[in-house]
């Protein structure tokens, strides 16, 4: 059976195969706010990725993320998650002002072990001009490995590039 960490690798390669074929890309960057586990206070972080247009309504992403989370039980230390996952957005018509990127995600994370993370993406595309959009994103996680989670992330963040 693949691991997760080849399973990480192979996502970043796939989506690296698709940049070079796609075109637009745009660059995001990006604050997050994570629920782990109850013995630690909500997770602050970070996260960097790609977007690129794979058809007319999909798009796929690549994420790269780092999240801190302080313990609140005296017997627990500090965590640091490292992770990265693979998306595929649909992105529906809609006549709003914003877009809307709906999608599955696979990639690999690493908090105190080494998880699978498996989930869902929705996030919500502002255009603010030609070059610039912020986003809203809400991104359910479970995290399979030995000792299997939840994890939940609210993130925040501004993309730059060409967009649709």
């Amino acid at each position: 059976m693949i691991n997760a960490r080849s399973l990480a690798a192979l996502s970043s390669f796939l989506c690296v195969t698709a940049a070079a074929w796609a075109a637009p890309m745009d660059l995001d960057l990006g604050v997050r706010a994570s629920i782990y586990d109850e013995n630690y206070k909500l997770g602050l972080g970070g996260e960097v990725g790609a977007v690129v247009a794979a058809a007319p309504l999909w798009d796929m992403g690549l994420h790269l993320n780092y999240t801190r989370f302080n313990h609140k039980t005296d017997t627990w230390t500090d965590e640091n998650e490292f992770g990265g996952y693979l998306a595929a957005y649909y992105r529906p018509a809609l006549d709003q002002g914003f877009n809307l990127r709906i999608g599955p995600h696979i990639g690999y994370s690493k908090i105190h072990d080494n998880f699978l993370d498996l989930g869902g993406d929705v996030m919500a595309v502002f255009r603010a001009t030609p070059g610039m959009s912020f986003y809203a994103a809400f991104i359910p996680s479970f995290m399979i490995g030995k000792d299997s989670q939840s994890l939940i992330r609210i993130g925040f963040g501004v993309e730059f590039g060409p967009g649709r």
